[in-house]
């Protein structure tokens, strides 16, 4: 199982470059079996074990990671480099939702594709049999993390997100049936 150090029940706070995200190589299918996500807190770490179900979500976190690596200009359109801080501040949101999503009702998110954003920002989507979902982290942190997702029966949600309260709700509404 994945073993993940993640601070304890803490809210993201204002500029995520507290957040530091090692992938650990293993003898894993995929390469990695690991995903230890820190918050420094003095020598303080809280940590926790992600179920078999969430694998996937760790190994697309640790391959996401590579576009920090992307030079300016990476699809000569001019875009810029994308930086550690907006790439930690979606994956630490990302994991602590599907974690606290796990925990509180046994639901496995789906595991999502990590793209790279306008702007230097990062895209989270999903697309399910049923429903599609994409949030935007952008770069700049004044910004606001926005949302989107609707269902095959032509429903829609849509709004900002505040990275300081839990979000799980919308990953509960990503991984909702439908009866039709």
């Amino acid at each position: 199982m994945p073993r993940i150090a993640v601070p304890p029940a803490a809210p993201i706070p204002a500029t995520a470059s507290e957040y530091v995200v090692v992938p650990v190589p293993s003898a894993g299918p995929d390469g990695f079996e690991l995903l230890e996500i820190f918050r420094a807190l003095g020598q303080r770490w809280a940590e926790v074990t992600l179920p078999p179900s969430l694998d996937r979500l760790a190994v697309a976190i640790a391959q996401s990671k590579q576009m920090l690596d992307w030079a300016e200009d990476w699809d000569g359109e001019g875009s810029p480099r994308f930086q550690q801080d907006t790439w930690q501040r979606a994956v630490y949101f990302l994991v602590e939702n599907s974690r606290r999503l796990w925990r509180t009702t046994s639901i496995a998110v789906d595991t999502p594709k990590i793209l790279p954003g306008p702007d230097g920002g990062f895209d989270i989507h999903w697309k399910t049999g049923r429903r599609s979902l994409l949030i935007n982290f952008p770069a700049d942190i004044s910004e606001p993390v926005t949302f989107y997702g609707d269902n095959k029966l032509g429903q829609s949600v849509k709004g900002v997100l505040d990275l300081r309260i839990n979000n799980q709700w919308l990953l509960m509404w990503l991984m909702q049936q439908t009866n039709r």
